[in-house]
Parts: C-alpha cells; structure tokens; sequence
C-alpha cells in the first residue's frame, strides 16, 4: 500500500490494536546507532586524525543529525496514514508531549465512522 492511500478499517485498527504494546523491535535503533557512534571511535583511532579532522567532524555531526533525522522522516512517511490527517494533520493518537494517555477517543472515532475527528475528511478507504 502507498503511503498516501486510505487504509482499510482492518488495517487501522491492527495498527492502533497494540501501540503501546512493547516490541523488541524498536530497541533495534537505540542498539544500532550507538554501535555506529562505537565504530567511528573505532575508524577515528586508526585514521591520522589531524590529516583528516575536517572529513572527521563532518562525518560525525552527519551521523548524529542526519541518521536521527532520516529514521524519523522514513517512519512519518510509512504511517502517516495511521497517525495523522491528510488534510488538517491532526493526530489521531497521542501526541509527543504526552498530554493524552490512555486509548485516544479520537481514532476510536475513526475507527467507528471513518471521519477524520476535527475537519470531517473520510480517513479510511472501505466505508
């Protein structure tokens, strides 16, 4: 399914079945992201490090914004059908500050009519 389709009802509601649920999965970046930190320490220690400190400091400052960055893009892009709007971007679930705990009536809402909670837009494709 492209990322910009509706979802199914089923697929909706598999998705926010089990949000809270812990996965092994998602420790996967916090493992793998600093092993990369560990290799560049590693590459830094074996490389002249004043011949090349400019490519060096680059590097690292890419690593540490860039891969961050492009993991959470890659994510909003995939689920973003899921967790927001397509038309007024309101989330359907709680939000980053975590203002909202507990099931979210909002796509408990979409879930029963198919609506988007604040401007009315049909958010699933099988109603």
């Amino acid at each position: 399914m492209v990322a910009t389709q509706q979802p199914s009802r089923e697929a909706f509601i598999t998705y926010w079945k089990d949000f809270r649920t812990f996965k092994w999965r998602e420790l996967l970046f916090y493992i793998l992201y600093p092993g990369g930190l560990a290799v560049y320490a590693v590459i830094v220690r074996w490389i002249d490090f004043g011949r090349w400190y400019s490519l060096l400091l680059v590097g690292a400052a890419a690593y540490l914004i860039l891969v961050p960055y492009l993991i959470i893009r890659r994510v909003h892009t995939k689920y973003a059908r899921f967790i927001r709007c397509p038309k007024c971007g309101d989330w359907f679930g709680q939000d980053a500050s975590g203002a909202y705990f507990g099931p979210n009536p909002k796509f408990k809402r979409v879930i029963e009519t198919g609506r988007c909670f604040k401007c009315g837009e049909q958010i699933l494709s099988d109603l």
